[in-house]
């Protein structure tokens, strides 16, 4: 016998797959008079860990808040849902319609250690009620969310990069 055959063989740790972020999305535009024209979306990246999904309800009204992640201080995707006119018991009247389109989440930027010099916070994107937003910010440091119009109960998803 040789010595190889007798030492031995160093096991390698059993190789975890990585969790996956898939996105499937179409978008749809049907005109009055001629042929829908839909937009598909599909695909898939892996994520760099194995962190659950960051998920919280809140509510917003018309004063910039922080935008709360929780505990991700790296996002790899980000998606806002204005619950605003959504599951609603009753037809509103104009006038309760009237006030749900009125709130609009807006996101927005500012620094965190923002001073009296620096520009006041600015609104970047917007979620009609009923829609969502997804993005992949390059950042998370700043990000203010407010409504337009009232208080806007709106969720956050956020999944770790």
């Amino acid at each position: 016998m040789t010595d190889e055959a007798e030492t031995p063989q160093e096991l390698t740790p059993r190789q975890v797959p990585k969790d996956r972020l898939v996105v499937v999305e179409t978008c749809y535009h049907l005109p009055w008079e001629g042929e829908p024209v839909s937009v598909d979306e599909r695909y898939s990246r892996d994520l760099s860990t194995h962190e659950q999904l960051y998920e919280r309800r809140c509510r917003v009204g018309e004063a910039w808040e922080p935008l709360d992640l929780g505990w991700l201080t790296g996002v790899g995707m980000l998606v806002l849902s204005n619950q605003e006119g959504r599951n609603l018991q009753t037809r509103p009247t104009p006038e309760e319609q009237a006030e749900i389109d009125g709130r609009v989440l807006g996101v927005g930027w500012q620094p965190r250690e923002a001073t009296q010099f620096d520009p006041l916070p600015f609104a970047l994107l917007l979620v009609p009620p009923g829609e969502s937003l997804r993005i992949v910010p390059a950042t998370t440091d700043g990000l203010i969310v407010r409504c337009r119009r009232g208080t806007c109960k709106f969720v956050v998803y956020a999944w770790p990069e």
